[in-house]
């Protein structure tokens, strides 16, 4: 199975991920840390987006071929790139899932204000990279997993596991 868990940064992609990774015993990909290997100083530039998910479908192909469960992490916020996802579940004759993460602006920035303190945090995302990425997201129209983390992960969760 693969699961697509996108959203805006700063909503909780990656936390919520890691236990729903747990949870159904899949393979995490993460784009920030594709990212952090790649560069040392992101510039979120549409060339360096575009190389980093190349390199997260490869190894999601890769790891679905070999029969495990994957989730992916990231902001997939174009449908060109969750359509790319959704093909290559479906090319590995694997189900798919998407998961988009919500959460209240105002809660956003102050997350983002105190990971920057936090130095296992591999998000480089700002506030900036947030309305920027903000302008560029293009809705999801398909059915989908919506999970709100405003009110806390262990409800999010909750919620992901009553429709799991």
């Amino acid at each position: 199975m693969l699961i697509i868990v996108c959203g805006l940064p700063g909503t909780g992609k990656t936390t919520l991920s890691k236990r729903i990774a747990d949870e159904t015993k899949s393979f995490l990909l993460n784009t920030d840390v594709i990212r952090k290997k790649i560069t040392e100083d992101p510039k979120y530039t549409e060339r360096e987006k575009s190389l980093i998910y190349e390199l997260l479908f490869e190894m999601a192909e890769k790891f679905l071929l070999t029969g495990k469960n994957v989730i992916l992490d990231g902001t997939f916020y174009r449908e060109e790139l969750r359509e790319r996802a959704k093909e290559i579940a479906r090319n590995t004759r694997n189900k798919y899932k998407i998961i988009e993460i919500i959460c209240d602006e105002k809660l956003i920035k102050k997350a983002m204000v105190e990971r920057k303190k936090d130095r296992k945090c591999v998000s480089d995302a700002d506030f900036d990279t947030y309305n920027k990425i903000k302008k560029q997201f293009e809705p999801i129209r398909e059915k989908h997993l919506v999970l709100d983390t405003s009110k806390g992960f262990d409800r999010a969760f909750e919620r992901f596991l009553k429709n799991l």
